[in-house]
């Protein structure tokens, strides 16, 4: 039997995981990826994650029918409006958050230890207040799924990183007494936490957060970027794609993005963009490091302006982190 199930309801992508036997399995899709946290809501039909995020870009009108990173409603008061009708974030969030479960105890892994996924710990940002933590809660519980504890997303990255160490006791012993910084930066939120190992223990000493500077940003400039290019190649002015072409492009700026990591240059390619006869009815452009670099120095340095803040609240000086651990979807590109 699993010991208990995690759960990441990201802003950007939900992840579940079980502890089978000592190792944490992640569930995933058939890809052995994340679910987007989209939802579409076609009259009855409730569609979640890669699917709805393909008709992310087809919204037209007053009435979009797909919902976006719905956890960033959670607390706020505000209802949700898609598909004409008014939805509580809660309501929005359960939908998801029980399609994941489905997932999960479908998933091979999970069939083999024969789990219903009833009960799991949860991550959330730090900043996240008890009016979004009461509605995320009930969400879950909603899903069938009984939260167990919320733990800090950073918090939960720093541990699952000690103990995926092969002697991660030992580890521990090592760090006692010592600061570590954790640094994640994810597709909604930047969360910060200053942490100190205490007889054993991680023990959260300064949290901080920052919203306004998620990894989905820059891939929403990036792609704004591979458009124009686009547009200014053929002289098109302003070009509306194609119905959900825009989405496409979308998901090849996020891979041109990771890819950049690596490469000088990247190749941003979307077939049948335009409704054209010529050649512009196909997007190529390329897009090179120093472009994201230019375009998103901003949004990067307000990032790291975040770790003088927090350590400033703390009191301490940069010189006495003895370990930093980066983590989330953006602190891979580098």
């Amino acid at each position: 039997m699993a010991e208990i199930f995690g759960l990441d309801f990201g802003t950007t992508n939900t992840l579940a995981a079980v502890v089978g036997a000592g190792e944490a399995i992640p569930l995933t899709d058939g890809e052995g990826r994340s679910h987007p946290s989209v939802i579409q809501y076609r009259g009855s039909e409730r569609i979640v994650g890669k699917q709805a995020k393909l008709h992310l870009n087809e919204q037209k009108g007053d009435a979009p029918d797909v919902v976006r990173s719905p956890k960033s409603f959670l607390g706020k008061g505000e209802n949700i409006h898609v598909g004409g009708v008014s939805r509580e974030p809660r309501e929005v969030a359960t939908d998801i958050l029980s399609f994941v479960r489905k997932e999960a105890q479908d998933h091979d892994a999970n069939r083999d230890l024969g789990s219903d996924f009833d009960e799991a710990v949860m991550t959330i940002p730090v900043n996240m207040d008890g009016r979004g933590r009461r509605e995320l809660r009930k969400a879950a519980a909603d899903a069938g799924i009984r939260t167990w504890q919320f733990v800090h997303e950073p918090l939960a990255a720093l541990y699952g990183y000690l103990r995926e160490m092969p002697d991660w006791q030992r580890q521990i012993t090592e760090l006692e007494g010592k600061l570590i910084l954790v640094f994640d930066w994810g597709g909604g939120t930047l969360d910060l936490t200053l942490c100190r190992i205490v007889g054993g223990t991680v023990v959260q000493l300064q949290n901080r957060g920052d919203n306004l500077v998620g990894g989905d940003l820059f891939d929403d400039r990036l792609r704004h970027l591979a458009r124009q290019r686009h547009e200014e190649k053929y002289g098109l002015g302003s070009a509306e794609p194609q119905v959900g072409a825009a989405a496409q492009l979308l998901d090849r700026c996020e891979i041109a993005k990771q890819t950049l990591s690596e490469a000088m240059t990247a190749e941003v390619f979307v077939p049948n963009y335009l409704a054209a006869s010529d050649e512009s009815s196909h997007l190529s452009v390329e897009i090179e490091r120093e472009d994201v670099e230019g375009l998103c120095l901003d949004l990067v340095n307000q990032g790291l302006g975040n770790i003088d803040l927090l350590l400033a609240q703390a009191q301490v000086d940069e010189k006495a982190i003895e370990m930093v651990l980066t983590t989330g979807a953006w602190s891979r590109c580098r």
